[in-house]
């Protein structure tokens, strides 16, 4: 449940009945892309309360109840229906969970990045490292990810001569290797562990 969801439903202006209709049968049992076929029948019974003990009817609601509750959940967002509003009853009528809908766009893109992530590809004279660079550098044991315009534009025409194929990650993990080699060949100084603290020329 996502925070607008849960915003929503916490509203005042939402009925004890449209929360359970929301919550116990409509969003549940949506499809995988949120929708939902209205059967008075099936909600009138799933609604009604009985008595554990005996199993005696406590509540039942009635048809207008129920439209009152699906008007309730449309009107404050949680819902879309494609059947009128002033309609007198929703029966057969598919209303769709839009929380659902999000969930569902989310997972698409998700897949399609990691699809463009997975893709192999030639170096290109404008490749960029990705949004995961600074990341995968640390992980590298890159402490200094920082380039100049000319390590880039070296490193691109080495591989554009090349014709190699590598994934997005692939072509990070080579620049960050190069990126080490090259910072290593022009550092000045580095750490001598003697008697002295502190740093040497080499």
């Amino acid at each position: 449940m996502n925070r607008s969801e849960y915003n929503r439903l916490s509203s005042p202006f939402l009925s004890h009945l449209a929360r359970s209709l929301y919550l116990f049968i409509i969003k549940p049992k949506s499809d995988a892309s949120g929708r939902y076929t209205i059967d008075y029948a099936v909600l009138i019974h799933e609604l009604s309360v009985f008595a554990l003990d005996s199993n005696e009817l406590i509540y039942r609601p009635g048809t207008e109840e129920v439209t009152a509750a699906i008007l309730n959940l449309v009107k404050i967002q949680l819902l879309t229906i494609n059947a009128a509003l002033d309609s007198e009853h929703f029966q057969n009528a598919v209303v769709t969970v839009i929380s659902k809908v999000h969930n569902s766009g989310e997972k698409m893109a998700s897949t399609a990045r990691l699809r463009q992530r997975q893709h192999r590809f030639a170096m290109r004279a404008d490749w960029l490292p990705s949004e995961q660079f600074a990341e995968l550098a640390r992980t590298g044991m890159l402490i200094n990810h920082q380039y100049s315009e000319a390590e880039i534009a070296e490193f691109r025409s080495y591989w554009i001569s090349r014709g190699s194929l590598n994934n997005e990650s692939e072509w990070d993990y080579k620049f960050i290797q190069y990126l080490k080699r090259r910072h290593s060949r022009t550092a000045s100084i580095t750490p001598i562990y003697t008697d002295t603290i502190g740093l040497q020329n080499k």
